[in-house]
Formats: C-alpha cells, sequence, structure tokens
C-alpha cells in the first residue's frame, strides 16, 4: 500500500512532468496543423456535394459527402492511433524514470528556480539529507546544509542559472548531525518562453572518496618524509599528455621552486659543465633503449652537488617513447666519503709501500752483511781449522776427528748463512728479474720435484724488462709468492712462467696443471699471500688477477705498469 507521501511524491513528479510534456512534446505542437487538414478534407467534401447536388445528382452529392466523412475518419482514427503509440511509449519512458527516480542510489532533487524550494525529491536525498520525507517539501535548500556552505551553495545555484550547468562540492546534514561531503551537479530545466523554470540536483555522498583522498595525502605526505630523510626524489614523463612532474625532493634538489616549469633544457643547464655532454649522451641512448644509471655532479646556488638517477622507458609498438619513471638520489655525502675513504686506502698503500720498501732495504743489507761480513768471518775460520789440523801432530787421533766436525760445523754454517742471505734478497736480483727467476725456479724444482718452463723474449729480458730496482723486486716477490702457493696447494707436476714487455708495462703470467680452485670462495676469504700480490702490483698502479677452475689449474696474471723513463726508452725502441 502506497503511503501519502509517496503519493504526495508521485503526483508532484507527475505534474511536472505533464508540465513538461506539454512544453516539449512535439504532439501539442502538431495539432493544429492536424485539425486544419481535417477541416480542409471535410470543406472540400460539402463543396464537391453542394456542387453535385444543384446539378441534381444527389446521390452523386451523398457519395461525396460519405467519402469525405469516411476519409476524414480514417485519417481521425489514423491519427489517434499514432498518438495512442506514442502515449504508451511516452508512460513507458515515463515508468522507467520514475523508477530510476525513486531506486536511485544518489540523490536527486527539483527545485523551483524563483525561491530555491524543493519541489519534488526522491528517498536517497532524503536519506541523504537527514529528515523525513513529508518535512522536507518546501524547505529551502541551503536549510540542509551546514553553516560555511550556505552562502555558498547559494552563489553555486547561481551559476547553475546563469550558465546552465554547475558543479561543487558541499557538506551537507546528516541523520545525527554528521557532515557529510557531497558532490553536487546541477543543470536547469528551461520554460517554454526560454526562462529558468527548475533547477535539477545531482547529489552524490563522497565520504569514501573523501577518506580515500584524505590517505592518498597522508601516503603522498609520508612518502615525501621518506623521499627528504633518503634525499631521492622522483619523476615522471608522460609524453602523450606532455607532461614532466617531479617531486618535491626532486625540485629540492635542483632548487626548482614548485611552480617553475620543468623542461629537459632546464634539466640539462644545471648539470656541472664537465659532465653535461656525457649525461647528454646517455639520455639519448637511454631514448634508443639502452638503460640509464649515471652518476654525476650538478651545480645548485653556486654549490657541487653529487646525484644518481636512474630511468626506465616505455615504448610503443613503433618504437616511440610513450612514459618514463625515474628517481634522482642526492649523493654528496656519499661522495664525500668515498673521496675520504680512496684517500685513507690510498695513504695506507703509500704507508704499505715505504714499509715494503723499507724491508727491501733491510732484506738487502742484512743479505749483504751475512754474505760479506759473516761469511768472511766463517771462511776465515775454515782455514784456521784446516791450518790447525795440518800442523797437529798425526797420532793425536782425537784432535783430528774434533777438527774435522769442526770443519764440517763451519761448512753447514756457511750454506745457512748462505742460504738465509739468499732469502733475504737473493744475489741473482742484481742481474736482472729473469736470473733472479731461473734461480729460483731451479730451487723450487730441487725442493719440490715440479718441472718448469720460462718463455721470454731474449731481447726484452736483456734490457731487464725495462723494469727498475723496485718493480724488479716486486715482480720477483709475486713470482715467490705464487711458487709457494703451487707448493703448499696445487699439486701440481708443472709450472710455466710467461714474460713479455710493451712500451707501456711489463706482464708476467705463473701458471700450473694443478687441482685449482673456485675463484669466489677465495675472494671471500683471501689469504695474506693473495692480498701481497695484489697490493705489490697496487704499488705501481698494475693490477694482479687469479684465473682458476676446479682441476683445471691456476694462472695468476701481472701487469705493472713501466716507470716513466722506461716508457719513453720503450717508445723510442
Amino acid at each position: 500500500m502506497t503511503s501519502n507521501t509517496d503519493k504526495q511524491s508521485a503526483m508532484s513528479f507527475k505534474a511536472v512532468l505533464l508540465k513538461l510534456r506539454a512544453t516539449l512534446h512535439p504532439v501539442r505542437s502538431s495539432l493544429p496543423l492536424f485539425m486544419g487538414t481535417l477541416a480542409l478534407l471535410l470543406a472540400a467534401g460539402i463543396v464537391v456535394a453542394g456542387a453535385f447536388f444543384f446539378q441534381g445528382h444527389v446521390a452523386l452529392a451523398l457519395a461525396a459527402l460519405v467519402f469525405s466523412i469516411i476519409s476524414c475518419c480514417a485519417l481521425a482514427g489514423y491519427r489517434i492511433a499514432v498518438l495512442i503509440k506514442e502515449l504508451r511509449s511516452s508512460a513507458a519512458m515515463l515508468s522507467q524514470w520514475r523508477q530510476l527516480f525513486f531506486n536511485a542510489q544518489w540523490g536527486i532533487a527539483l527545485l523551483s528556480a524563483y525561491d530555491n524550494k524543493l519541489l519534488l525529491f526522491n528517498p536517497a536525498f532524503a536519506t541523504m539529507h537527514g529528515g523525513e520525507r513529508l518535512t522536507l517539501f518546501g524547505c529551502t535548500i541551503d536549510t540542509l546544509y551546514a553553516a560555511p556552505d550556505k552562502d555558498q551553495l547559494a552563489l553555486h545555484l547561481v551559476q547553475v542559472l546563469e550558465r546552465g550547468h554547475c558543479r561543487f562540492e558541499a557538506e551537507c546534514l546528516g541523520p545525527d548531525g554528521r557532515r557529510i561531503p557531497v558532490l553536487i551537479d546541477g543543470s536547469t530545466v528551461k520554460t517554454a518562453q526560454g526562462g529558468a523554470g527548475f533547477i535539477v540536483l545531482n547529489v552524490l555522498d563522497i565520504s569514501e572518496r573523501r577518506v580515500a583522498e584524505q590517505r592518498l595525502r597522508q601516503s603522498e605526505s609520508l612518502l615525501a618524509q621518506a623521499q627528504a630523510q633518503v634525499k631521492l626524489g622522483s619523476w615522471r614523463l608522460d609524453v602523450k599528455q606532455d607532461t614532466l612532474e617531479w617531486s618535491e625532493e626532486c625540485r629540492r634538489i635542483f632548487a626548482v621552486p614548485a611552480d617553475a616549469p620543468l623542461t629537459y633544457q632546464r634539466f640539462l643547464d644545471a648539470v656541472h659543465p664537465e659532465d653535461r655532454e656525457r649525461v647528454d649522451r646517455s639520455w639519448q641512448e637511454a631514448l634508443q633503449g639502452l638503460p640509464y644509471d649515471i652518476q654525476h655532479r650538478i651545480v645548485v646556488s653556486g654549490e657541487t652537488l653529487w646525484v644518481r638517477e636512474i630511468a626506465e622507458l616505455e615504448f610503443s609498438a613503433d618504437g616511440e617513447i610513450c612514459i618514463g619513471v625515474g628517481t634522482v638520489q642526492d649523493i654528496t655525502d656519499m661522495k664525500l666519503k668515498e673521496l675520504e675513504l680512496l684517500r685513507s686506502r690510498t695513504m695506507i698503500r703509500e704507508l704499505a709501500a715505504h714499509n715494503e720498501r723499507i724491508r727491501e732495504e733491510e732484506r738487502t743489507r742484512i743479505s749483504r752483511e751475512l754474505h760479506d761480513e759473516m761469511g768472511q768471518w766463517l771462511t776465515a775460520l775454515r782455514l784456521d781449522a784446516a791450518m790447525l789440523q795440518m800442523r797437529m801432530e798425526p797420532s793425536d787421533n782425537q784432535l783430528g776427528r774434533t777438527l774435522c766436525d769442526m770443519k764440517g760445523s763451519i761448512d753447514n754454517m756457511i750454506r745457512v748463512v748462505r742460504d738465509i742471505a739468499s732469502s733475504a734478497r737473493p744475489e741473482a736480483l742484481d742481474a736482472g728479474l729473469l736470473s733472479a727467476a731461473q734461480w729460483l725456479l731451479t730451487n723450487f724444482k730441487e725442493r719440490t720435484g715440479v718441472s718448469f718452463s720460462i718463455d721470454f723474449d731474449p731481447e726484452m729480458a736483456a734490457d731487464t724488462f725495462g723494469l727498475d730496482e723496485p718493480r724488479t723486486v716486486a715482480a720477483f716477490r709475486i713470482l715467490q709468492e705464487s711458487l709457494t702457493n703451487v707448493a703448499r696447494h696445487a699439486n701440481a707436476t708443472e709450472v710455466t712462467v710467461s714474460m713479455t714487455r710493451d712500451d707501456e708495462e711489463f706482464k708476467m703470467s705463473i701458471c700450473d696443471n694443478g687441482d685449482g680452485f673456485d675463484p669466489r670462495i677465495v675472494r671471500e676469504g683471501a689469504g695474506f699471500g693473495l692480498m701481497g700480490m695484489r697490493e705489490r702490483a697496487l704499488m705501481f698502479g698494475g693490477i694482479s688477477s687469479i684465473e682458476s677452475r676446479p682441476f683445471k689449474g691456476t694462472c695468476v696474471s701481472v701487469r705493472i705498469p713501466l716507470a716513466a723513463s722506461h716508457r719513453s726508452l720503450g717508445a723510442e725502441a
């Protein structure tokens, strides 16, 4: 059973639609033309019938009159059938619109254009605005909205009347008095005279959207805080929309105001002049599909900063860029720490090189003192023992055995002193790296039984491979450490040493056919031997590398730049 409120709403809705129909429906405008056509057709029949009647043809006059009446009735019947069909169609459409009106989930209201009073509204509008449907009829719309929005609402309704359409947001008073944010879409319905007769309002509850917007703003705020903490800005390029967006942190890094336009040229102008060409070249390569990950300097307010930029670009099927996203991170602090760490490492290496030079000088001094001083004293002692043996009585067998034992001990001491002197610094080093290497490999073969071979260019070897004293010692110590590793770990049967030189650097490789190993495991826990080889090469700006595979042997490669004087000699040769 329909309530009185529903009936009143339905009647009001029907009355308004009838008014609109009377104003806009085409049937109404075509009625005068239709009635005139019927009158003209009937008048023509009467005229023809009268003419026949005055001529004495009564039967023809009656036939003409009957035909005219029948024609008018047929035409009227056809028109009535068309009108009935249109009315049924209009009724069906009216029923659909009525269902849409009353069942819509958003609020719909019809206002008077003269006083903004509610003439018609659906249940969703009444529920949204917290009032009984019967009590809302005749209310002005501004009484349903919160105080700050009342004046604005009146201005927006004036804009609706002036422009014909307006969309705005406001806050209405809900059932419990709470404020409900709504989106209002207002349009005017004109009268037959062309004036504004009604205002139609579509009101949508946007509470969920406001909550989502608030969460989005919070997320953006948290993102901005996170970016500020790590000094990481972001940007987005949309080629189709021709827009370039920078985050707040990105603008802070480049000191670009929030309202300043963004262009690629403006970014490029901020790049340090010495890095500008490289940055532009990297970006052009990125447009061709190459990765973009670059570190460079920028100049901001006269201060030089370091940034790292990463970009990912999306391309269309024809290879044109569509969208690009990227990040910009201020790495100035990290670069300063890297420079400080590099200076510290350089100082440590210089200290290690200084200590190594002192150690080699001490080894040389000790070796020479052992060889020259102690060696001479031991030789003299052995001569004295030999002379004493020659002068003793032949019958003193006990003294003779003692002197023989003494000479044997002295010989052993001489050999030990020579070994110690050679291990501290081989005398062969004075003749060049090749002689020292041959001496070292010969001793290595005698101790381990591992055979060896040396590959070298005789012409370069004659010039000691262009190495000065410190580089010769470094190369020799690297070879010595490599052979020690072979003896301890390789289980090899053969070692091959190759030495060569060009105009810029000396190259040496030590390869064996032993068990080999996984270089990754060694890098994680590299011993002091491998570290020492690397550092000896680094002292002169060189490099050392190790290539090995399990059961495939090991090859140590060393490259040491020549001294400047030897480079010039090599170039002239």
